[in-house]
């Protein structure tokens, strides 16, 4: 019982977690150097890929020259080189589960959201959590891995 009281507790701790974020639906990676739509410019800190195109997700702070790059399934310490960021607050969580067949997602915040739009990837890795934001005015789920926003209901009733 412990165990249980324990692990709900750790599941629904990131209901507040309040984060910055930047997100790109085509960003790029070209030596390094990742752009994103808003034409801002990070330098990864650290190996990657030699490329990449596709989204992704920066968490940062306001006005921070660094953060941590989310794109093609892995992280990446980042620093900003030049460009004026699009900041956007949200609200980390993780997914717990994608029903597929009726289109809903159920969070460790303790929300289920229905999925509005029909040709949305729904088609989440198993056998491990999801990290997500939901975006601050509740519209968007935005799956840290793969980049990817995805248009959600408000949170569905019981």
């Amino acid at each position: 019982m412990l165990l249980l009281l324990f692990l709900s507790g750790l599941l629904f701790s990131f209901s507040d977690d309040v984060v910055t974020f930047v997100w790109s639906e085509a960003a790029e990676l070209n030596e390094g150097v990742l752009v994103t739509d808003d034409e801002s410019r990070w330098r990864l800190m650290e190996a990657g890929p030699g490329q990449y195109e596709g989204g992704a997700v920066i968490l940062t702070q306001s006005g921070s020259r660094s953060g941590i790059a989310y794109f093609g399934g892995d992280s990446f310490s980042v620093t900003l080189l030049s460009g004026e960021p699009v900041r956007a607050e949200g609200f980390r969580t993780s997914l717990l589960l994608a029903d597929t067949e009726h289109r809903r997602l159920t969070f460790t915040d303790g929300t289920t959201r229905r999925v509005i739009d029909p040709d949305a990837d729904l088609d989440f890795p198993s056998g491990s959590l999801v990290e997500m934001i939901i975006t601050r005015d509740r519209r968007y789920a935005i799956d840290l891995s793969r980049g990817l926003r995805i248009a959600v209901s408000p949170p569905m009733r019981k």
